[in-house]
């Protein structure tokens, strides 16, 4: 047909994008004190920690809602790529291993359902229901 689904429904546009947080914590140990006395010996050991958070938020404009694989079509895959990441986060994940993970656009484009509550299971259910035609277009509240 020549269209894509985002131009027929005209459903692409903002979306608030998920935040994630990456803690990083330091620990030092500083050398030990020992202090002999004639009965008592006595160690100081001085330990301190650092924690530093960093909250970052993928910025983005949504090029197709479903299109967690950015292939330009929403797509059962899409769904799939979105159990995926979920469930295994270390493979198909943002910087997961695998060279089919999830991109930050994808994460942008996938999360559409929930009001823009980042991606959960719903996003992929959302994806089904409007491949079995239950739903005509998405984003869905």
């Amino acid at each position: 047909n020549g269209i894509s689904l985002s131009d027929y429904y005209g459903n692409s546009g903002s979306q608030t994008p998920s935040t994630t947080t990456q803690t990083t914590t330091t620990t030092a140990t500083a050398p030990s004190t020992t202090t002999t006395t004639a009965d008592t010996t006595t160690t100081t050991v001085t330990t301190s920690t650092t924690t530093v958070t960093t909250i970052s938020e993928p910025a983005g404009t949504v090029t197709l809602y479903g299109d967690a694989n950015c292939n330009g079509e929403v797509e059962m895959s899409d769904a799939v790529l979105i159990m995926q990441k979920i469930a295994n986060p270390t493979k198909y994940g943002v910087d997961g291993t695998d060279e089919n993970r999830i991109t930050e656009q994808g994460l942008i484009n996938a999360d559409c359902a929930g009001g823009g509550d980042g991606v959960t299971n719903l996003d992929a259910l959302t994806i089904q229901k409007y491949m079995l035609k239950l739903i005509d277009k998405l984003p869905v509240a």
